[in-house]
């Protein structure tokens, strides 16, 4: 597929001494020529060979140059948009309601924001009804918590492995596929991929492994990644360290859009947190300690997931057994 297209959350506009502007980077003058057909074209989904015809009288290396650029840059794409630059957008929207807006990064403003969230008013209200302490008995509601410190000495052993990754697989029940988890549709369009390191799982070698739910196998893809640590920002790679292998949630359009368009990327959001659910539960059964790892510089790895054009990562969780 040689068609791309420009991307939803990306903004241009022509500057007031005419410099084209993208996403807040400048570029030549004269490429600024090129809009707003540039971009009402590319919008509604063009290739380079359409392009260069219909600009005929440019110049089509500059052309090229300047596609080429927007294609590194995520501006032009060839699937479906990263899930991460989709909620970029959002930032700039909600700019004027965020009374942090510009405060340093501190532990202090970390813990007003905390506090804030954790004590908001959500609805006014003169009838107010107090319920039952009711006690938790289950061993999750009581002990789950994030592990960031994980047993070094000993590894996980492949049975335990086994029994954490039994609540992703697929079983058949009275002639019906199964699963453990829920997901829009039944379609389960979220693909998991394991790094395991060197040494820390019994019975495998370090490597990228993709999990395949309904034979219930695991698939080397490929060896070592020595950046792999360096994906991570600077205050996760100490739990990255530690832990036995990584696990990453890839969002498989191909699987939920042809049913659900659009929408199939919310509803790939609520399927994740189903089987981040699923797993944080399992995994105090295993022996396990787990750690969600909210954000990471996935494109520094994304080359060795061999993914195609519309699977799109959106989240990773690292295990381990606890110290």
């Amino acid at each position: 597929m040689d068609q791309f297209y420009w991307a939803p959350s990306k903004i241009w506009n022509i500057s007031d001494t005419g410099k084209l502007i993208i996403n807040g980077e400048e570029y030549d003058e004269h490429l600024g020529g090129l809009f707003p057909r540039f971009y009402f074209l590319t919008g509604q989904g063009t290739t380079l060979g359409r392009l260069l015809t219909g600009f005929r009288g440019e110049d089509a290396i500059s052309i090229r140059k300047f596609v080429n650029s927007l294609l590194e840059q995520r501006v032009l794409v060839y699937g479906i948009e990263d899930i991460f630059d989709l909620f970029s957008s959002q930032t700039p929207l909600f700019s004027p309601y965020n009374q942090f807006a510009g405060a340093l990064y501190s532990e202090a403003v970390n813990r007003e924001i905390a506090e804030q969230a954790l004590r908001r008013k959500i609805a006014q209200s003169d009838y107010i009804v107090s319920l039952e302490d009711v006690p938790l008995r289950n061993r999750y509601e009581l002990e789950r918590c994030s592990t960031r410190n994980f047993n070094l000495e000993q590894a996980v052993s492949f049975r335990q492995l086994s029994a954490l990754l039994a609540i992703l697989r697929e079983r058949e029940s009275e002639g019906k596929r199964k699963y453990c988890y829920s997901s829009g549709g039944g379609l389960y369009p979220i693909d998991f991929y394991l790094y395991v390191k060197k040494e820390r799982v019994e019975s495998l070698e370090e490597g990228l492994y993709a999990y395949i739910p309904y034979t219930n196998e695991l698939h080397l893809i490929n060896a070592a990644i020595p950046e792999i640590e360096d994906s991570h920002y600077f205050d996760n790679r100490n739990i990255f360290r530690q832990s036995a292998f990584s696990l990453y949630f890839v969002f498989n359009a191909a699987a939920s859009m042809p049913k659900y368009g659009g929408l199939a990327c919310m509803l790939a959001l609520l399927d994740c947190g189903a089987a981040m659910h699923a797993l944080n539960v399992r995994s105090l059964e295993c022996g396990l300690g787990s750690c969600s790892i909210g954000e990471m510089n996935f494109a520094r790895i994304a080359r060795h997931f061999k993914l195609d054009v519309n699977q799109r990562y959106l989240h990773c969780m690292e295990f381990g057994l606890k110290n």
